[in-house]
């Protein structure tokens, strides 16, 4: 099974050990999942920067039409 590789094996004394190429592996998965969350909340921070934008201009125009109107 594919799987088998990910979890630990029981050593003779009956503990949970973990291989090298196990733990290898598992720092390159943590790697991946690194670099995939970094690139997902750079592209939040681009968004939210749009955001921004705009609320500073719709406060900007809300400001505009209080002045005009008073």
């Amino acid at each position: 099974m594919k799987q088998d590789d990910l979890f630990p094996h029981r050593d003779e004394n009956g503990e949970m050990r973990y291989t090298v190429r196990q733990g290898l592996k598992a720092a390159c998965y943590a790697r991946e999942d690194i670099a995939a969350t970094a690139t997902i909340q750079r592209l939040i921070l681009v968004r939210l920067d749009g955001i921004k934008f705009l609320l500073w201009l719709c406060a900007t125009m809300l400001t505009y039409i209080a002045i005009r109107i008073s």
